[in-house]
């Protein structure tokens, strides 16, 4: 990657979900780590993400190379409209903060792992890949660690294995 220094962005959508920044230098060790949990506000009756506070959050970040970012599927019901809302208002947040989004289903990330739809076992992989930097998997006040914290912090390791290390020949397309 010559001088390029590697920052990636994962990226949990949703209202509670969580943004991860990770930063390592040539030889792939962590030299930053940040993270942010989606910022919301009321409008109406419904919750939406708060841009401004989640640009004012992230302002001091340096912008990523690559920000991977979970796509959301759809199911009939309740709740699309405000959930597609906000999943724009993340992605365009997103776009200001990295060079690149690259989106991933959460099929896609999660068998990379061999993870189940149990959440708990996002936290116990963060664990095991990054057991120096667990405390950041906990919310301000929360007693458990977050699993979208996980989530996010998994998506950042996947971009870096699958995108980031093998550059051009990576399985989602290269680096740019």
């Amino acid at each position: 990657m010559g001088s390029m220094k590697c920052r990636i962005m994962g990226v949990d959508p949703g209202q509670k979900g969580s943004v991860f920044y990770v930063e390592r230098s040539d030889d792939g060790n962590i030299v930053d780590m940040r993270v942010i949990d989606c910022i919301t506000h009321d409008i109406g009756k419904k919750q939406s993400i708060n841009t401004q506070m989640m640009l004012e959050g992230t302002k001091k970040w340096p912008i990523a190379n690559i920000a991977v970012m979970e796509s959301q599927i759809l199911k009939p019901g309740k709740g699309i409209e405000t959930m597609l809302i906000n999943f724009g208002l993340l992605q365009s947040v997103i776009e200001r903060r990295a060079n690149r989004i690259d989106f991933v289903t959460s099929r896609e990330w999660k068998s990379y792992y061999k993870l189940s739809k149990n959440k708990k076992e996002s936290v116990e992989k963060v664990r095991e890949l990054y057991p120096e930097h667990t405390h950041l998997l906990m919310r301000p006040g929360g007693k458990e660690p977050s699993s979208d914290r996980a989530e996010a912090l998994l998506m950042a390791h996947f971009g870096y294995e699958t995108i980031w290390l093998p550059g051009e020949m990576g399985i989602r397309g290269g680096l740019f």
